[in-house]
């Protein structure tokens, strides 16, 4: 069965990543305080390149024909 699935934008809780970051890694929590536009820019960038890529095709190793083994 072909399945089209289309995804325009994802999108991130950043603020609850962001409450939790100073605790794992103080260097870049600061990073990120004082670049917030960073994760907001990369998100959107992200975002536009998600809405230009092609169709994709995917096969499983269950979808192969064994009967063509030799």
């Amino acid at each position: 069965m072909k399945e089209k699935v289309q995804i325009d934008e994802i999108y991130g809780n950043w603020a609850h990543y962001m409450e939790k970051l100073p605790g794992q890694n103080q260097e870049l929590w600061e990073l990120m305080r004082e670049n917030p536009e960073l994760v907001l820019n990369c998100r959107e960038k992200g975002n536009a390149a998600l809405r230009r890529l092609p169709e994709t095709v995917t096969v499983c190793h269950n979808d192969m024909n064994s009967n063509l083994q030799g």
